[in-house]
């Protein structure tokens, strides 16, 4: 079963709308499951752009931060709401996840059309070596789309160690 996480950075405010939206729409593909967390703060940043719980709106502030940069490296996909803020924050744990290989990506913006901004995430995103999915301004579709593509490579990965599939169901190779 895929696992998604859906990453903001509180300092971008993105909409509990969008939040749910995407999260609906992965859940919308079979067996998917889906983590909402806030983005963990910068290690280096000013004061002026620190972001506490409480100046959050209640229905975002109600996501824990994500706990361990360890568990995007053991996930399936990865949706990042970003914003004009929240570039550098998010850009900052993919570098810190390490490899990403094979996880699949994709970028939301929360302020509307800024898509210098989510040009910037997709390039780190495809620097970590992540398979990046775009195609829909609706969230909805987003989040449908990278659990469906998620499910896709989980299925093709369990095809690496040989044709001994062992899941139900059998190929025929034509040689």
């Amino acid at each position: 079963m895929p696992k998604l996480y859906i990453l903001f950075d509180g300092a971008d405010r993105p909409s509990a709308t969008q939040l749910d939206a995407l999260a609906r729409g992965a859940k919308s593909v079979r067996f998917t499951e889906v983590e909402i967390r806030r983005n963990p703060p910068v290690t280096d940043a000013p004061a002026s752009e620190a972001v506490d719980k409480e100046s959050l709106e209640p229905e975002i502030a109600k996501y824990r931060v994500l706990d361990s940069i360890e568990k995007l490296t053991e996930s399936d996909a990865l949706v990042a709401i970003v914003g004009e803020r929240g570039v550098r924050p998010l850009a900052e744990t993919l570098a810190r996840a390490g490899a990403l290989t094979d996880v699949v990506g994709a970028v939301v913006t929360s302020t509307g059309p800024a898509e210098h901004v989510a040009r910037e995430l997709a390039s780190a995103m495809v620097g970590r070596g992540m398979i990046l999915i775009s195609g829909s301004d609706d969230p909805e579709t987003v989040g449908a789309r990278a659990a469906k593509v998620a499910g896709w490579v989980r299925h093709a990965k369990g095809h690496e160690h040989g044709d001994g599939h062992g899941h139900g169901h059998g190929h025929r190779h034509h040689h």
